[in-house]
């Protein structure tokens, strides 16, 4: 599968998916789904209590492949992002949730004048950091 195709597979859809988009998409039972995050068979991150699934790990599952290319991800964000885009991309984790992040410095960041500014390769990494490793 070449590149623009899989661009356009699924484009009705943000980059990060949550799990009722994955239950419509793969359309498939709750249970079902549940399984195939908990196996690591689909790719995902648990931010609080919710999935926060990427599309490209959908879209590699369908197919069966293993994406190495993230140029497309996040393709409609500058390279660097403020709190409130972080919090969009990630489908609205609390507040608490994501202040714990960046505390943690699970994500890195810099403060410019009392805003996070947030390098869109350190969000990348973040939802990624154990893609390699889970399939």
């Amino acid at each position: 599968m070449n590149k623009l195709n899989k661009a356009e597979i699924l484009s009705s859809y943000q980059d990060i998916l949550i799990f009722d988009e994955l239950v419509e998409i793969l359309n498939v039972g709750v249970n079902t789904t549940y399984e195939l995050l908990r196996n690591k068979k689909i790719y995902s991150k648990k931010i609080g209590r919710e999935y926060k699934i990427p599309k490209l790990c959908v879209i590699d599952y369908i197919y069966n492949q293993k994406t190495t290319d993230f140029s497309d991800f996040l393709k409609d964000y500058g390279d660097i992002l403020d709190y409130k885009e972080v919090r969009k991309i990630l489908r609205n984790p609390s507040r608490n949730t994501l202040y714990k992040i960046l505390k943690n410095k699970e994500i890195y960041f810099i403060m410019i004048a009392n805003e996070y500014k947030i390098p869109k390769s350190s969000l990348v990494e973040y939802v990624f950091n154990n893609y390699f490793w889970a399939l």
